[in-house]
């Protein structure tokens, strides 16, 4: 089990997801028009700030990687709004709380499984980045140097380097 007490006051520490907050009373920045944070590379970039802490507690359990237990999750969100003041319903709680831990899934799995997108960046990226994740692969699998997991999942990596 990942302990995830305290990141309530990461979060609340930190000053781009207080402002997500406060822009827009929820916590995920969701795409334009959609209720949900669907699992997907752009909108865990996107959560970065949200991700990052849980990630780093992820990593520091040890093998195997485990995810957060939805109960902790709900409750360190609760601690987010609680601290800020912001009130929400306790559905907004729980959504939150869901999509959090499928974005760590995602991550998870795409760290994991060493799965890449179509999706490119600057050649040289991709080998620097592939070079080191295959050189730390069993240290920090998951994080892969905080968030550089992420942008490994979108580059395309050439099989030399796998």
């Amino acid at each position: 089990m990942v302990d995830i007490v305290g990141v309530g006051d990461e979060w609340d520490g930190c000053s781009q997801m207080r402002d997500v907050v406060r822009e827009s009373g929820i916590m995920m920045v969701r795409p334009m028009g959609n209720q949900w944070c669907e699992p997907n590379r752009t909108n865990c970039i996107n959560n970065q700030a949200a991700l990052v802490p849980l990630l780093h507690r992820m990593r520091d359990e040890g093998e195997p990687f485990k995810l957060p237990i939805l109960e902790d999750l709900k409750k360190e969100v609760g601690v987010l709004f609680h601290r800020m003041t912001v009130q929400v319903k306790e559905k907004e709680v729980y959504t939150t709380a869901v999509e959090l831990k499928k974005l760590l899934s995602f991550i998870k799995r795409k760290a994991h499984r060493m799965e890449c997108t179509k999706e490119r960046y600057i050649q040289t990226t991709c080998y620097k980045i592939t070079l080191q994740y295959i050189q730390v692969r069993n240290e920090v699998q998951l994080s892969c140097f905080g968030f550089e997991c992420i942008r490994l999942i979108s580059v395309q990596v050439p099989k030399s380097c796998r």
